[in-house]
């Protein structure tokens, strides 16, 4: 959920596929340690992971690279689990509408203070549904957002300042009109649905989640003694970074702390593995509310994948000290929950823990390109309208820049084949009849998307 660079919001995973000599039962705490073992090797920087699999047992395995140790990052211990937090606000909007508390066409001015000044666009409110599926017109983050501690950025941000930006926002297209990743989206959200059961969000997801998957110690506010057993985040040069804080009314956009241990439980849920009285509101939060032409989409949340073995759900997480996955497949009935203690990426291990066809990260080796032949890349390119991946020259780097986010370094490992450390994902370059560069495919989450270069 961070504020950091991501490219698109999606999955990653590179296209090297999996060897075949690993076992693709994960259901044994060796099998499923071994398969991170082997991902740690693609990793440049020091980390530590915990992987947890579903499926007709559910184990937890925890690795390290050369030289990283992290003594409060165990199965029991806290971690932030970032935007998968959306995910868990999209069950619980799930579990009013089938409770008939609140409709998906219900609009957010009808659940909110009534004079409120809130955007609209061509005559049209947003609604539940534009919230949850990220098609609300929603700029990423509130426009001036500017944290008083930038290590930790949610936490003096409120109620009041929602509104009051809320009240400045114009919407940049109609509600429900197409896709961009909110967090100001999840941040009223997350306000609109405490509002509307007349307690605040984190009282309501312990309640309506928490409390019926047995997930006991899951919270925004920790206690001091479970403070204690929050592991320490880290920068990806390793040293130790604030945890962040958030305000429980609006903490469905990223705040929730949980373990490993009851991250799994959530995941038997997800899988089938685990009855609860949620199953219902499992079901229909997998309904597809913006749907994309390649049959995937966006659902209560959740991201949809098409695969040949069935639909494969998932939403990530990432803050300044930590990077999650949660992945499932209803059809496979198996889950997977990854976490690292950095911003490192495993999202790629989590989707190939739930669909073992599905590609894992190798490690990747960059070469040194002529100047001349990196000038070529140079450029602006869109991948849709409003969202331009920049790439300028510096020296004989390549950096990368997406519209609204910060800079990635990229490096290449071919000519026309570029990659990012700091996110997984891969630039294959194209050229015309003339010999120049055109576009890119951008490789990312296990689909492609092409980005033409713009004048």
């Amino acid at each position: 959920m961070k504020t950091l660079s991501c490219w698109i919001a999606v999955a990653v995973a590179s296209l090297t596929p999996f060897s075949p000599g690993f076992a693709q039962d994960f259901s044994t705490e060796e099998n499923l340690r071994a398969v991170l073992q082997k991902r740690l090797e693609a990793e440049v920087l020091p980390v530590c992971a915990i992987a947890g699999f579903a499926g007709e047992k559910t184990v937890v395995a925890r690795a390290c690279t050369e030289g990283a140790s992290a003594p409060t990052l165990t199965a029991d211990a806290f971690v932030e689990i970032g935007s998968i937090s959306k995910a868990l606000t999209g069950l619980v909007l799930a579990d009013m509408v089938e409770r008939g508390e609140v409709g998906l066409d219900d609009t957010a001015a009808s659940i909110a203070p009534k004079d409120a000044r809130l955007p609209r666009k061509d005559d049209r409110d947003i609604r539940l549904r534009d919230l949850v599926s990220q098609s609300s017109g929603l700029p990423r983050m509130p426009p001036g957002f500017s944290p008083k501690d930038a290590t930790d950025p949610y936490s003096d941000f409120g109620v009041e300042a929602l509104y009051e930006a809320l009240a400045r926002t114009e919407l940049a297209r109609a509600p429900g009109s197409g896709y961009e990743y909110s967090n100001f989206g999840f941040l009223w959200l997350s306000e609109l649905l405490g509002r509307r059961s007349g307690r605040d969000f984190e009282s309501l997801v312990k309640e309506r989640l928490f409390g019926p998957l047995g997930m006991k110690e899951s919270a925004v506010r920790l206690s001091p003694g479970a403070m204690k057993r929050l592991a320490q985040g880290h920068d990806p040069a390793r040293r130790p970074v604030r945890a962040w804080d958030f305000v429980p009314a609006l903490a469905g956009v990223g705040g929730i702390r949980a373990t490993t241990d009851e991250m799994m439980r959530l995941a038997e849920a997800l899988a089938g593995r685990r009855a609860s009285p949620l199953e219902a509101a499992i079901r229909r939060s997998q309904e597809a509310l913006f749907a994309n032409a390649r049959g995937g989409g966006v659902g209560y949340a959740w991201n949809i994948v098409p695969r040949p073995g069935g639909k494969l759900f998932w939403h990530n997480g990432g803050t300044a000290g930590f990077h999650t996955m949660l992945a499932f497949s209803p059809t496979a009935r198996r889950a997977a929950f990854v976490v690292a203690d950095s911003p490192a990426s495993f999202e790629d291990l989590a989707l190939f823990l739930v669909d073992p066809s599905m590609p894992l990260k190798a490690k990747r080796i960059a070469i040194a390109l002529e100047e001349a032949l990196l000038d070529e890349y140079v450029g602006r390119y869109e991948l849709r309208p409003g969202f331009v991946l920049a790439v300028r020259r510096e020296g004989g780097r390549l950096v990368t820049q997406a519209t609204g986010q910060g800079p990635i370094e990229v490096f290449a490992e071919a000519k026309d084949r570029l990659f990012a450390r700091a996110i997984d994902a891969q630039l294959v370059f194209r050229r015309g009849a003339d010999g120049r560069v055109d576009a890119f495919t951008l490789v990312q989450g296990g689909r492609e998307s092409l980005a033409r270069k713009l004048p």
